[in-house]
């Protein structure tokens, strides 16, 4: 299956202890939901934990502290951990209807957080031998 993706990246200052939302948002400056998320992590302390958490899914209860430990029969946080520094970045790929238009992120130590989103594409592959292919 061939995918395509319009990528929109920004660099964003993260504070040590802080949840940070940021807004996905298009060139226009419009929200942008988006199906695809990845985000990297710069600085901090070495084997930091980051954590990205969804926290625009309609209907969707998040803890408001996913770092704090929970019962082991609760639920967790609709999200994922990383690494930092820049360990590898993780990457989200939602359905269609989880489409998220902000994410949190949240790090015990300051980090820069790079952050590439946007919408993946079932692509026509009929299509692209129309495209030029140089020469």
């Amino acid at each position: 299956m061939l995918t395509t993706l319009r990528p929109y990246t920004k660099v964003v200052e993260v504070g040590a202890a802080t949840n940070v939302v940021i807004d996905l948002k298009d060139s226009a400056g419009s929200a942008l939901p988006s199906n695809y998320i990845s985000v990297d992590a710069s600085g901090g302390s070495t084997n930091d934990e980051f954590i990205v958490y969804l926290s625009s899914i309609p209907g969707l209860t998040t803890p408001q502290t996913p770092n704090a430990p929970v019962a082991a029969d609760a639920s967790g946080f609709c999200g994922i951990m990383g690494i930092a520094p820049g360990v590898k970045p993780v990457e989200l790929f939602l359905d269609d209807q989880d489409r998220v238009s902000e994410i949190t992120v949240y790090c015990d130590s300051a980090i820069t957080a790079v952050v590439t989103y946007g919408n993946i594409h079932v692509g026509n592959p009929l299509r692209f031998n129309d495209r030029s292919k140089g020469s």
